[in-house]
């Protein structure tokens, strides 16, 4: 049984211009079609809030719609109605890997700037 790799969307896959979807990543298409060999690909968003696809359009049914016409290998969509998805590696942008390393994690939280 292969493992789960959970790739989020925006930012990582396409560049950020939510509420719209942006440029599609360079290498993406490439990258992930060499990893389903190995994993199996989970796509996964903030688009599934239900508060979001409650107001105004559905972003979540907006991604799917691009993920399949512009060919992005994946084998499953996070419909969100699961809470978070178990993986074995998470890939996304706004990530910060943890080692054991709390003091070090509120370090770069505060040289970023917290709130802003």
């Amino acid at each position: 049984m292969k493992k789960i790799l959970v790739v989020d969307f925006d930012g990582t896959i396409v560049e950020h211009a939510f509420p719209e979807i942006g440029e599609l990543k360079p290498g993406v298409i490439e990258a992930l079609t060499k990893l389903q060999k190995h994993y199996h690909i989970v796509i996964s968003s903030c688009r599934n809030n239900a508060y979001l696809n409650n107001h105004n359009k559905n972003y979540h049914e907006e991604m799917k719609n691009f993920l399949i016409k512009a060919a992005i290998p994946f084998d499953e969509i996070d419909e969100g109605d699961q809470g978070k998805f178990v993986a074995h590696i998470y890939i996304d942008d706004r990530a910060i890997r943890f080692k054991n390393n709390w003091p070090e994690i509120a370090a770069i939280l505060v040289q970023r700037g917290i709130g802003k």
